[in-house]
């Protein structure tokens, strides 16, 4: 297992889906934060830097979208998971972007889940952006 320090941060409108995530990254020894709008993500994007976020793909709208450029600027080696209920390649055609590192189509086992982002979070090479802040 990683880091106890590993930040995430869950962007998800949807109460009983955002619980579950937080739950299962929680029991993992993550330190996560949930938003359930854009304005709640962008002003804890502000605070801290995270190692990964996961957004949910009616998030990645223009609102959506913003909050993952803005997390770009912000903490630039933060990994990004996208959750949605299309296919992949449905999701990519219909928003034309692909500047996120895994994703997950909906609804998400906990073990897939859980192994997505631990690999997700191992890829990354740079050092620990909870360090920054």
């Amino acid at each position: 297992m990683l880091s106890t320090k590993q930040r995430i941060l869950i962007l998800e409108s949807d109460l009983v889906y955002r619980r579950s995530l937080f739950k299962a990254l929680s029991k993992n020894e993550y330190n996560v934060f949930v938003a359930e709008t854009f304005k709640e993500a962008h002003e804890l994007c502000d605070q801290l830097p995270f190692n990964l976020v996961i957004i949910a793909v009616r998030h990645a709208s223009e609102y959506g979208l913003q909050c993952l450029q803005h997390l770009r600027l912000l903490s630039p080696a933060a990994k990004v998971i996208i959750l949605s209920t299309f296919a992949r390649s449905d999701f990519e055609k219909k928003f034309a972007i692909q500047d996120f590192d895994a994703y997950l189509t909906k609804p998400v086992k906990r073990d897939v889940l859980l192994r997505v982002v631990e690999q997700t979070l191992q890829s990354s090479l740079l050092g620990d952006p909870t360090s920054q802040k």
